[in-house]
């Protein structure tokens, strides 16, 4: 299939979103940087929705009939660059101390889970849905229509579920796994991804067409959805444990929902000329690489997020975070890319990576 030109300039601002996201609510100590903090993380939340999404999307487009043939493709393509870059990361955190030795038993479920050193979970996840997926793509249309609906009534529920199990019984560290990192919500975006693709239609129908004709009504709900749910993340930031600013809420799960389609609407006329249009291609084309390499080459190995706690120099701090999170994978791949001549070592070296070809 030819490439479809918004999705590239989608996946830019996701992995833009995602590494952002991932450099907010770190190190931050006085109420100020709380608050702006909240915003921003709140802001930039829809990046991972929205891999989801892409994938969900374009799964539909695999022609693969066998179901072995088509979880053996994502595992070389998405699960074992993952696994490689795990076992070295692995591997270098233990040499720098940042883990207790290299323990084999911990490396093995690591390995299996992608729980560390770097936010691979998504991957693990990710791995799941496609299995699921490849049974409903082909389902029909109708069917799938259902699917979804049944999806995203489910995430409301569930989110409602978390709020008043926050707000009224106080109840908090038997759903933190599933609450800050809702594998529900994501398991939508990707069927979603999945229904557009079959259909070119939104799942709500009339009430996106209503809010794309209307966009200044749509983009007032969605502005006032990030404003909430910022405001109740500040509210909890400091009573929930660690990881609680990634807390689902309804007001997040809407609004990324909305997001997502706006950002959509705004790329389609998006022309990509000049200098933003070559940023995000290039972003894009390497996304999952600096998905992999950011977390654990930047804050983990490098240590600059350390700057982000002095107070004065948070965000000047955050800034350069973020820029090395997408620098550092570019310059890491740039040896890789050298090998271009030699086809036999470039092309099985950049997949085992999980660079671009």
């Amino acid at each position: 299939m030819s490439r479809i030109r918004h999705f590239d300039y989608l996946r830019g601002v996701a992995i833009l979103c995602v590494v952002v996201m991932h450099n907010t609510l770190t190190y931050v100590f006085s109420p100020t940087e709380i608050l702006i903090d909240c915003f921003l993380h709140n802001l930039v939340i829809v990046g991972v929705p929205v891999f989801f999404f892409v994938a969900g999307y374009f799964l539909a487009f695999d022609r693969e009939s066998r179901f072995t043939s088509c979880i053996r493709k994502k595992s070389i393509r998405v699960y074992l660059p993952t696994v490689v870059w795990t076992i070295l990361f692995w591997a270098a955190l233990s040499f720098t101390g940042d883990v207790r030795g290299f323990d084999v038993k911990a490396l093995f479920w690591n390995i299996v889970t992608l729980r560390d050193p770097g936010h691979y979970y998504f991957i693990f996840v990710l791995m799941i849905l496609f299995v699921g997926g490849y049974w409903i793509k082909g389902i029909d249309v109708a069917k799938m229509r259902v699917i979804v609906w049944f999806s995203f009534v489910l995430n409301l529920l569930t989110i409602l579920g978390y709020e008043v199990a926050i707000w009224f019984v106080k109840v908090i560290s038997p759903l933190g796994p599933f609450m800050y990192r809702n594998p529900l919500a994501w398991a939508f975006f990707f069927v979603y991804g999945l229904y557009v693709s079959r259909t070119d239609r939104e799942l709500a129908g009339g009430w996106i067409r209503y809010l794309r004709e209307r966009k200044t009504i749509g983009l007032a709900i969605m502005v006032g959805l990030w404003i909430v749910t910022s405001i109740e993340t500040w509210y909890l930031f400091p009573r929930l444990a660690p990881g609680g600013q990634d807390y689902f809420k309804v007001a997040s799960f809407c609004y990324e929902f909305l997001a997502l389609n706006y950002l959509l609407i705004a790329l389609k006329g998006f022309k990509g000329h000049g200098l933003p249009g070559s940023i995000l291609q290039v972003l894009a084309r390497y996304s999952f690489f600096i998905y992999l390499v950011h977390i654990p080459t930047v804050p983990k190995l490098l240590g600059v997020e350390v700057l982000a706690g002095m107070s004065h120099f948070h965000y000047p701090a955050m800034i350069l975070t973020v820029a090395l999170c997408i620098v550092v994978p570019l310059l890491l791949a740039v040896p890789v890319r050298l090998l271009r001549n030699c086809p036999w070592v470039y092309i099985p070296l950049s997949r085992l990576l999980g660079l671009p070809v």
